[in-house]
């Protein structure tokens, strides 16, 4: 990898386009002067205790060798074995070089001793100007910390490769060509991916309120990248996961709205859980499905509860009639769907809504002046009562006893009417 990265930059310093890699790496002792040798510097010699000027394996120059074969970059990443040193020139440099032997593809080259061979700027193009082109440092280190991230089982690790992946891929997407770019978003959404799910293990793993919010803010961040640009199985990833989150937004939510004690911060958290529980309902598998129609019960029994609580505030007939309607809605929702415990609060509180209906039929009836109208008041006031009586409270059975006793002697008084 540094040995492409630092062709990649000669090439591009020295706007070379063909030639041969040459590489010194002969350990060889050199003068104290080293002019024409690059990248030449001084180690310490053991055998006389002294200093000398020595070049490591590093890369010195493309040469368009006149019989010289046209090597590429990665086969210049093998192991190097016994060359031949040949002198090179070229504008602002000169100095000598190894030519890669150990290579099946230049072993057919012959050695050219003491062969002056001069770098040209422009010419026509080789394999080695078109890998160097294709090469970009950036998309390069970010594609390594992709592949050094799945080698790694730690949690802290795979997070930093994630990061210092997506710093490179940032580069790519602004400043890179049309193909590195998509080759770049490509791996930009399954990195995403990748830090949506190690957001959402950290979520499972600290269990602060504030810290787990923040996690998953993050993780819908990320999600949201992977889903517009990602492929169809990283997008199915991506619901499922999603699933998961919006089941713990609307825990959250529901927790949230127990707290609450203002009716517009109750109904704010109650929409919040609708939402979470509709995606999980579309997009879940039927474990996760019977999981949102749980926590739907437990939202609409929390509704019908607000819905009670306006209902005890109105004064006008037609909006307790809203009201009425409304929770009875909700409560059916819960009688269908609810466990045995939301069901007998859901009974409770139909007995008082329905305590509350009787009421209501009983003032009607005060102000009915048909005698039709009386008695479907009556009739429609005792079912009421009746269920009241059943299901209800110990208070709400106490009161509706009473107004039921009041129903039987006005109903006995009409149908003594009636016989006269």
């Amino acid at each position: 990898m540094l040995l492409r990265f630092s062709v990649f930059i000669i090439i591009k310093r020295y706007d070379l386009s063909k030639g041969s890699l040459l590489i010194d790496d002969t350990k060889r002792a050199r003068f104290k002067r080293t002019k024409k040798i690059g990248n030449a510097h001084k180690i310490r010699e053991k055998k006389t205790s002294g200093y000398i000027q020595w070049v490591g394996i590093s890369f010195s120059g493309l040469a368009n060798a006149l019989g010289y074969h046209s090597c590429r970059i990665g086969d210049a990443s093998k192991v190097l074995a016994r060359a031949t040193i040949h002198t090179m020139t070229r504008p602002q440099y000169t100095g000598n070089a190894v030519v890669l032997a150990n290579n099946p593809e230049l072993s057919s080259i012959t050695p050219i001793e003491n062969k002056k061979l001069t770098f040209k700027g422009i010419v026509t193009m080789s394999p080695i100007s078109q890998v160097a082109q294709s090469v970009n440092p950036d998309l390069e280190a970010a594609k390594s910390k992709w592949h050094e991230f799945k080698n790694t089982p730690i949690h802290a690790g795979r997070v930093c490769y994630l990061i210092r992946a997506t710093s490179y891929l940032d580069n790519v997407i602004h400043d890179g060509q049309s193909e590195e770019k998509q080759e770049a978003i490509s791996l930009q959404a399954s990195v995403n991916l990748e830090r949506a799910k190690l957001a959402w293990v950290d979520f499972n793993n600290i269990h602060s309120r504030s810290y787990q919010e923040g996690r998953l803010n993050k993780a819908d961040e990320y999600l949201n990248y992977t889903f517009k640009k990602g492929t169809a199985s990283e997008k199915r990833e991506t619901q499922s996961l999603r699933v998961s989150m919006n089941l713990q937004r609307a825990k959250f939510a529901l927790n949230d709205c127990e707290k609450k004690t203002s009716l517009l911060g109750r109904k704010v958290c109650l929409r919040k859980a609708n939402l979470c529980l509709d995606y999980v309902w579309k997009n879940g598998t039927p474990t996760e499905q019977q999981r949102s129609v749980l926590y739907q019960t437990i939202v609409n029994l929390e509704q019908a509860k607000m819905e009670w609580d306006q209902f005890k505030s109105k004064t006008s007939v037609a909006d307790q009639e809203i009201c009425i309607r409304t929770t009875a809605n909700h409560l059916g929702y819960v009688l269908l769907n609810g466990n045995r415990a939301i069901r007998q609060k859901a009974v409770e509180l139909k007995s008082s809504i329905n305590l509350a209906r009787a009421h209501m039929l009983w003032a009607e009836f005060q102000t009915a002046d048909n005698f039709d109208h009386r008695k479907y008041c009556l009739a429609g006031a005792t079912r009421y009562l009746n269920s009241t009586v059943t299901c209800g409270t110990a208070e709400d059975r106490e009161e509706a006893d009473a107004l039921r006793n009041r129903l039987d002697v006005m109903y006995g008084a009409i149908l003594n009417e009636t016989d006269v």
